[in-house]
């Protein structure tokens, strides 16, 4: 029993795709830079209000309770931990995200208003 001819079965393989020219390739691969330069810059921000923020709670803390030594170490420790964690969340991850060519096209025309979007 054949296959209908309405009925084809042909793969599409989307990883596989003609290199692009020079003049598509270069403003796609500047949007990409600037998108990694935008995440890093935001990352690190985020980073040194989150370490302004430690600061000021661990030093209020520190005045207000005079906690022991023990208790120091470990308010250092949870807070350590939680600044890396905000630089995991905040940069590590937004870093390891894969810009494709295509995302950057589609980035690259909603904010193109000459396109008419």
């Amino acid at each position: 029993m054949g296959l209908s001819p309405y009925c084809k079965l042909e793969m599409s393989d989307r990883n596989t795709q003609e290199p692009l020219p020079p003049e598509i390739a270069s403003p796609l691969a500047r949007l990409r830079f600037y998108v990694r330069a935008y995440v890093c810059a935001r990352g690190l921000a985020v980073a040194v209000a989150a370490l302004a923020i430690a600061f000021w709670v661990t030093l209020a803390i520190d005045w207000l309770l005079e906690p022991s030594a023990a208790v120091r170490v470990a308010i250092m420790v949870a807070t350590a931990l939680a600044i890396g964690w905000v630089i995991v969340r905040h940069w590590g991850l937004h870093l390891l995200v894969p810009l494709t060519d295509r995302n950057m096209a589609m980035l690259f025309e909603r904010s193109d208003q000459r396109l008419g979007f």
